[in-house]
Order: structure tokens, then sequence, then C-alpha cells
């Protein structure tokens, strides 16, 4: 089981999830310039010189081209081989609009991309076609629908909650708008069944899909997370 875990430019993960994940991403949020992601490289590279890591590039979120190109070859000389790109959050981007503009200028780089995969929006062939062409292979965003995330094939490494509690979990659905369509909130329901009292059964959701790549977002026990799923090997 291959098994990437989220983080912020903020945050610390616990030791044991440095040393135990494949691979570590690092959010590009509209609050924070890629810059303040190199920092955030060299806290886990201390940590651990041989964990791989995976920036966020939010292409909306970035002031310039210059920062882009700034930050790539700073990623590349800390072993960097991969970033994740996104459209990001904001509605008008600051310099670029589309994760599709930054594709030539990292391939220039020989940085090799990921994409943002929208189940609820896309299926696996809308991916395949519009996106792989561009994009070395993608990652799902937030969708507790495992009918949904089965459709997509192994080049899609697939979205799970950490073992968070049910507040948690809401808090996220809220902010980041699947709360916002009845559509959308009603294709998660069946996420609903993997809530205990003790948080999110993400072992048992993880044993439902037919995927063996997953992508640990990082709601809370992160930990623990880690540990469980790695007793499902």
């Amino acid at each position: 089981m291959f098994l990437s875990v989220e983080q912020t430019v903020t945050q610390t993960l616990p030791q044991p999830v440095v040393d135990t994940a494949d691979e570590i991403t690092i959010t590009h949020l509209p609050n924070r310039t890629l810059y303040e992601t190199l920092a955030a490289i060299r806290r886990i590279k201390h940590a651990n010189p041989t964990q791989k890591i995976v920036p966020h590039i939010a292409a909306r979120n970035l002031y310039s081209e210059r920062e882009l190109i700034e930050c790539c070859l700073e990623f590349k000389k800390n072993d960097i081989e991969t970033v994740l790109v996104i459209g990001g959050n904001l509605k008008q981007g600051r310099f670029f609009q589309s994760a599709f503009q930054l594709c030539s200028i990292l391939k220039e780089l020989e940085l090799r991309s990921l994409c943002g995969v929208y189940p609820q929006q896309e299926n696996d062939q809308t991916v395949k076609a519009k996106k792989y062409p561009s994009f070395s292979g993608g990652i799902t965003q937030f969708c507790l629908n495992e009918r949904v995330l089965n459709e997509f094939c192994s080049r899609t490494r697939i979205g799970v909650p950490s073992m968070c509690a049910a507040t948690d979990l809401y808090k996220y659905m809220k902010r980041c708008g699947v709360l916002n369509s009845v559509k959308t909130a009603l294709s998660n329901t069946p996420g609903i069944k993997y809530l205990t009292t003790k948080g999110f059964d993400t072992a048992k959701f993880v044993s439902q899909i037919n995927n063996s790549n997953f992508h640990i977002y990082n709601f809370g026990k992160i930990e623990s997370t880690v540990a469980r799923l790695r007793e499902l090997e």
C-alpha cells in the first residue's frame, strides 16, 4: 500500500508519520506564498532526509511567474521530482488562472506534475482524456462515496480522511464547500456508515476501495491513522 500524507506549511507531523509515510505533500493555501513551502520542506528533510516530498502549487494563488520558477528550482535542489498542481480556491487568479497554464513551465523545469481529480464532477474517462495527457496522474479531492471512487483507475490516487472526529470531518466538509450543493452533499452520504463513536473508520473505508494508492487528508489523529493502515498490509 502506498500512503501519502498531507500537511500545511505551519504543521509539523509526528516523527513516526514522517518515517513511515511513502510521501508527504505540502498544501499551498491562498494566504501563503510558495516560498513558505521551502521552509516546510527543510523541516521535513531535517526530520528525515530520505522522505519524499510533493509540494502543492495552486495556480491562482501564485503572485508571479518568478515565484513559480524560483521555488521550483529550489524544490529540485531539495531532490523534489514531483509537484501537485491545482487551480486553487481563489476565483480570480493573481497571475495564473488555470493549472494547465503551469504545465509547459513545469515540463521545461523537468518536474513531474500531478493534478487534482474531482470525483463528483469528473469520471475516469474524462480525466484520462482531458487531464492525463498533461499530468502524470492525479489525487482525488474529498469524496466519501466508495462506489464513485472505485470507478477510477490506479493512476488516480484515492484521497481519504484521517480517523478524525465527526465534528472535524463536518468542519472540513463545510470549509471546502462539500455542503454548498445538495447534490454533492447527498453523494457523500454513503460515508456516514464509516463514522463511529471513535471517529471516521479510515481502515474500513480503505478496505472497500479497489486501489492500493492512498492520500490521507490530515483532519486529526494522523499518527494512529497511518499506523492502522500499515497494519492492513
